[in-house]
């Protein structure tokens, strides 16, 4: 079982279901990682954004961190996604 943070899913967003993936994916990295893993859910980041390089706000719903391996950061959509390459554009 790997460490992870908030160590429950926050129970405001349990019952939202537009967070059913994120609640799920919680679940099995929670219980199918190995205890060396280390995952933070719902990570707030500050970075410079696009040409003019300002500061940007955002949140990653995980990042999910090992010792060796190096870090992963996850964010996940529910539901169907798609690509418009006439538009450039992902949808979903």
């Amino acid at each position: 079982m790997s460490r992870i943070y908030p160590v429950s899913f926050p129970e405001h967003l349990s019952r939202d279901p537009l967070r059913r993936a994120e609640r799920r994916f919680y679940d099995r990295l929670r219980d199918e990682l190995p205890h060396d893993w280390l995952v933070f859910y719902s990570v707030p980041w500050i970075a410079p954004i696009g040409t003019d390089a300002v500061l940007r706000e955002g949140e990653s719903d995980f990042l999910i961190v090992h010792p060796r391996r190096g870090w992963l950061v996850v964010e996940l959509k529910g539901g169907r996604v798609g690509f418009d390459s006439d538009n450039v554009a992902w949808w979903q």
